[in-house]
C-alpha cells in the first residue's frame, strides 16, 4: 500500500483496500500514508477511505477527524459502493449518522445496483433512522436500483 500511495496509484490504493488492506500503517521511517504523498487527489482519496473504516468501526473521533480534515463524506466504497452513511444506517451507528449528516453527506444517494439509505433503515425497522434521515432531506419515494421505495423496505 504505501508503494501504491508513493506512485499516486488510486487504483491499486482502492484495490489494495477493497482486500482488506489496512491504512494506518507507516513505512520503515514512520512516515503515514498522507505524509507519503503531495497529490491532493490521493490524499483525499486516503481521507475518504479512512472515513469508511472508522464508519465500519463506529469509531466517533476518527470520523470527526476526518470529517474536520475535509474527506469526502459520499465518495463510495470500492467494494460494497456504500458510503459512509449507508454503513453507519446499516451497522445502526445512529450518532455517527447524525454527525454524518450535520456534515453534509446527502441523504439521498443510491449506489450502483443499491439502496438509499432511508430504504436499509425502513428494512431495518429502525423508525428512530427512518424519522431522522426524512428530517434532513431523504426522499421517502427515492427509487433504489430494483425499482422500490424505502416503503417496501419497511414491509
Amino acid at each position: 500500500l504505501t508503494i501504491a500511495v508513493t506512485a499516486d496509484d488510486r487504483d491499486m490504493i482502492k484495490c489494495l483496500v477493497s482486500h482488506g488492506a489496512q491504512l494506518n500503517v507507516t513505512d520503515a521511517t514512520g512516515r503515514t500514508l498522507m505524509e507519503l504523498t503531495e497529490d491532493p487527489a490521493t490524499q483525499a482519496l486516503l481521507k475518504a477511505m479512512d472515513l469508511h473504516s472508522a464508519a465500519e468501526r463506529n469509531d466517533i473521533d476518527a470520523c470527526r477527524m476526518a470529517i474536520e480534515s475535509g474527506a469526502e463524506l459520499d465518495l463510495p466504497h470500492p467494494r460494497t459502493g456504500f458510503t459512509p452513511l449507508h454503513t453507519a444506517v446499516e451497522k445502526g451507528h445512529y450518532e455517527l449518522c447524525v454527525m454524518l449528516l450535520k456534515g453534509g453527506a446527502k441523504p439521498n444517494l443510491v449506489p450502483r445496483g443499491g439502496f438509499s439509505v432511508l430504504y436499509i433503515a425502513a428494512q431495518n425497522g429502525d423508525l428512530r433512522f427512518c424519522r431522522l434521515l426524512i428530517e434532513s432531506g431523504a426522499d421517502p419515494n427515492r427509487r433504489a436500483a430494483n425499482g422500490e421505495t424505502a416503503i417496501f423496505g419497511a414491509l
